[in-house]
């Protein structure tokens, strides 16, 4: 019985390290369209990472490089780079 309620606990636990991870990557990537301000030669500051590094510092380095991998994965398909010279007539 008792391993079987070990079984249980492992399996929620598991289950709330995906469904949270899944909500700071998400969070992670609304926040990362907020800057906080622009630098002279084009770069910018946005406190987009603050989600993933909280989960990191919750769960483990593991499980928070997978959740590093699914954020980059969304932002790389969020962004879009416009091609140089696109638009000109």
């Amino acid at each position: 019985m008792s391993e079987q309620k070990n079984t249980s606990r492992d399996n929620h636990l598991r289950t709330r390290a995906l469904v949270e991870g899944a909500v700071m990557v998400a969070l992670a990537t609304a926040l990362s369209y907020i800057k906080l301000f622009e630098l002279p030669q084009g770069g910018s500051i946005c406190i987009g990472m603050l989600p993933i590094f909280l989960y990191c510092y919750r769960w483990g380095f593991s499980k928070g490089m997978l959740c590093s991998f699914a954020y980059a994965a969304c932002c790389s398909c969020c962004w879009t780079v416009p091609m140089p010279g696109a638009g000109r007539a």
